[in-house]
């Protein structure tokens, strides 16, 4: 099985670790990473992804906006990745949309977890 999966960060090594393990775990992945909230809802409209990772810490717009942003073009589930302190971010981003957080330095095997949880509840929904 392979998975189509968006990461919207700016931060090379969050990009870097989710290919590893997503290439790990389901080899043949397509990981698209996106800078900014223009290039996240470009690609989750033409890529139509089985999940979104999104970093909490992103610098060029504010991750929430992103995360409203992407909830208005499509259901894939957000996981997103937070920093020590941002706590409460990552809380306001379970109320409007996301799915599951991750706090980093990331672990592979509970990156894998997460995503692989994601995509089963989508699976079970769909039945």
């Amino acid at each position: 099985m392979s998975i189509r999966l968006v990461v919207v960060t700016d931060e090379p090594n969050v990009l870097e670790t989710i290919k590893l393990c997503v290439g790990m775990r389901w080899p043949g992945s397509a990981v698209t990473p996106a800078r900014d909230r223009t290039e996240a809802a470009s690609l989750v409209r033409a890529e139509e992804p089985d999940a979104v990772v999104l970093d909490l810490g992103l610098v060029r717009d504010e991750p929430l906006q992103v995360l409203e942003g992407l909830r208005q073009v499509s259901g894939a589930p957000v996981l997103l990745v937070g920093h020590p302190g941002d706590e409460s971010r990552a809380a306001r981003g379970l109320e409007v949309g996301a799915d599951a957080y991750l706090i980093a330095p990331l672990s592979p095997l509970e990156v894998m977890a997460k995503i692989n949880a994601l995509l089963r509840r989508v699976q079970r929904s769909q039945r």
